[in-house]
């Protein structure tokens, strides 16, 4: 079937894919971090704290946009899961 002859999503199917899109982008802002935190200073390392961030951004509103239901709300993303839990210290 084709793209364009595919019926519209349910609630769903749209929480399955944005479920997917925070899951994937968590892994790249793990992925990112950690590489980073073994460069020293410079370019290089800016770049993948860069992308981390970027991929945390994009997990946080997967996730808040399918209810929360993967790490929470922007401060779990931000900060670190679970921030509430642990009353904002260190994950």
């Amino acid at each position: 079937m084709s793209a364009n002859n595919r019926p519209a999503l349910n609630a769903h199917q749209y929480q399955r894919v944005l479920e997917s899109i925070a899951n994937q982008a968590d892994i790249i802002a793990h992925l990112a971090m950690q590489s980073a935190e073994r460069l020293s200073e410079t370019d290089e390392d800016m770049l993948l704290f860069g992308l981390a961030g970027l991929a945390r951004q994009i997990g946080a509103l997967a996730d808040e946009a399918s209810g929360g239901q993967i790490r929470g709300g922007i401060l779990e993303w931000q900060c670190g899961y679970p921030f509430f839990e642990s009353n904002g210290g260190a994950s």
